[in-house]
């Protein structure tokens, strides 16, 4: 967020330096001209006049261009997801080899082999070995870096969409509005909102950044807050969508161990019937869960208890 002001500061300026220069040259030889009586005074302030209005709105055209190309990939990601939502039910399971997924009384079980990324050879799938995960349950899912647990956390929430499942990503996505009404998009009740903000954050840290105002808007994907906030705030959005189902994916990262062990405390009390699966590095999550799922090599297997 600090090299993308940067690089817009650095912009303006550019802008501002080169208007400038060019306005001082017009002047200049414009002055010459009249002085050397090759130029009446009156023509020269109506091509000044035309000039102006000429620039500002070739400029504009330039920045609209400029605007459209940064937005093309959200426009594709939108018309991505209105065409996936457009498809046949049918089609809407991920691709599965001789594999079993249910969901009764509220448990989950999976078990069989996972292609995400197709059936070719040497592409990497998942062996689901019997898991099954209990309505209300804390799961951990534990391993190195590269062994498949994002794709078993993406591979529940594709398998039990209609469960009511929430995934809260790493890097949250808000959009350049205020606080309040990127919360509202979520649900459109004010005092539910505000409620959740006040449990997630400090009160001075509420007033400091002006989060219940309209008119402060925290900039595009969040950047005029840190990286601890951002996440709080998306906790602020899991508690007013209530899921039935959350996938944590290292959706704490950026947050110290007292900030992250008081957010999961008051998560598990405001939700006590979700189920939810943690997916971190950290072993302080351990210390919030009832079981540990272990993924290795693409290999995910019930793990044990940690208690």
């Amino acid at each position: 967020a600090r090299e993308r002001k940067i690089l817009c500061g650095v912009s303006v300026l550019q802008d501002f330096n080169y208007r400038f220069l060019l306005e001082m040259v017009l002047y200049f030889y414009g002055g010459y001209l009249i002085l050397n009586d090759r130029l009446l005074l009156g023509t020269f302030m109506a091509f000044l006049s035309y000039y102006k209005k000429i620039y500002r709105n070739v400029k504009l055209l330039g920045d609209r261009r400029v605007a459209c190309k940064k937005e093309a990939p959200w426009f594709e990601s939108v018309a991505e997801a209105a065409e996936k939502a457009a498809e046949p039910e049918a089609k809407k399971t991920p691709g599965k080899m001789e594999s079993i997924h249910e969901a009764v009384g509220g448990e989950l079980h999976i078990c069989g082999d996972y292609y995400p990324y197709g059936k070719e050879e040497n592409i990497f799938h998942l062996s689901v070995e019997d898991v099954r995960i209990k309505k209300g349950s804390r799961i951990a899912v534990v391993g190195e870096s590269g062994c498949g647990k994002t794709s078993f956390a993406k591979l529940i929430c594709g398998l039990y969409e209609r469960c009511g499942c929430f995934y809260v990503e790493k890097e949250p996505y808000f959009f350049d509005l205020s606080v309040m009404d990127n919360l509202l998009l979520v649900d459109a009740d004010r005092e539910k909102a505000e409620r959740y903000l006040r449990l997630c954050f400090a009160p001075e840290e509420i007033e400091e950044l002006k989060m219940l105002r309209a008119d402060k808007k925290i900039g595009e994907g969040g950047c005029r807050l840190s990286g601890g906030q951002r996440e709080r705030l998306n906790m602020v959005r899991v508690l007013l969508k209530s899921p039935s189902l959350i996938v944590w994916d290292e959706a704490t990262a950026q947050m110290d161990a007292d900030v992250e062990k008081k957010m999961y405390e008051m998560i598990c009390a405001e939700l006590p019937e979700s189920t939810h699966i943690f997916i971190s590095h950290k072993k302080e999550v351990l210390a919030y869960v009832d079981e540990v799922i272990c993924a290795e090599n693409g290999r995910v297997r019930m793990g044990g208890s940690c208690r």
